[in-house]
């Protein structure tokens, strides 16, 4: 069995296409946070609408260890993309 097929969500993949034309039309970064209550598809809206979108992105996501050492992670995310 391939992967499931991506339906629904269009009010919130609209809202998504929304903020990255604006960041477009004034070149100024867009972040985004979201929030819910668990297994109801944050992670997936996200990475479907980025890989849709064209643009070269970092996905990442926290996995609950102190901020500090989740920045790190952070950052060595964004690192290994601009290889």
């Amino acid at each position: 069995m391939g992967p499931m097929e991506f339906v629904g969500r269009e009010r919130e993949l609209a809202l998504l296409e929304q903020r990255l034309m604006q960041a477009r039309r004034t070149g100024a970064g867009v972040f985004i946070g979201m929030r819910g209550r668990r297994r109801v598809g944050k992670s997936r809206l996200a990475e479907e609408f980025a890989r849709a979108s064209g643009c070269p992105y970092v996905y990442y996501t926290a996995v609950q260890q102190q901020g500090e050492r989740e920045l790190d992670r952070f950052v060595e995310a964004i690192e290994a993309s601009e290889a």
